[in-house]
């Protein structure tokens, strides 16, 4: 968790993986950002391997109105299989209605299936309850969302099932792609998030930011 009452604050060149819970009132989180004026770039992380029933946050910025959060260039991996409980999870998640907040040029994935469990599993949730939320500044970033209770992401209260749907329901996003970057090695015990050339193809995340 992040607190800067002083703004300016920094969190750059984390690689966050290996954190785990089993219970299905527990929650994992890669980085909260609690309040403050802070910048999020560059971190890689990895949640879900071992974690069977708990809720999991690759990033999530809090609703806060103390919190101002610029979220961009960071790489999120969220997988494993669910054994019970109704747990979901989330690459990103903002809560943040209220101030200036811009998340561009992320990789957020949400690998993680059910196998007893039976939660759902997002690439994105953010706040608002019309396009083009206020303070929000969100665009050119690569969202997936492919296992058992997979969905692409939730605005509103609702669920939205493509990039087409939610686009026209935050009304940004314009830029961004639902497509598979090649991260090397994501499920390794030591995670690999670089993006690789696809088997020769080109990762669609080359050269795809702003």
């Amino acid at each position: 968790a992040v607190s800067s009452a002083t703004g300016g604050g920094i969190v750059s060149g984390n690689k966050i993986y290996g954190i785990n819970a089993s219970s299905t009132t527990a929650s994992v989180t890669g980085i909260n950002a609690g309040v403050g004026v802070v910048s999020y770039y560059n971190n890689t992380i990895t949640l879900g391997g071992s974690s069977t029933t708990a809720t999991i946050y690759g990033i999530k910025d809090s609703s806060s109105t103390s919190n101002t959060a610029s979220i961009y260039h960071n790489t999120v991996y969220i997988g494993g299989t669910t054994s019970a409980g109704a747990s979901n999870s989330y690459a990103f998640l903002s809560g943040q209605a209220t101030n200036a907040h811009i998340y561009q040029n992320n990789i957020f994935i949400n690998a993680r299936t059910n196998g007893a469990g039976t939660g759902k599993h997002y690439a994105v949730q953010v706040a608002g309850t019309a396009p083009n939320p206020t303070g929000l500044t969100m665009n050119y970033n690569i969202y997936r969302a492919t296992g058992t209770g997979a969905v692409f992401g939730r605005f509103n209260g609702a669920d939205v099932a493509n990039l087409a749907a939610w686009q026209t329901a935050v009304g940004q996003d314009a830029n961004s792609l639902d497509l598979d970057p090649c991260l090397a090695n994501p499920t390794a015990g030591i995670p690999d998030l670089h993006i690789t050339n696809c088997g020769g193809a080109g990762s669609p995340a080359d050269g795809a930011g702003i």
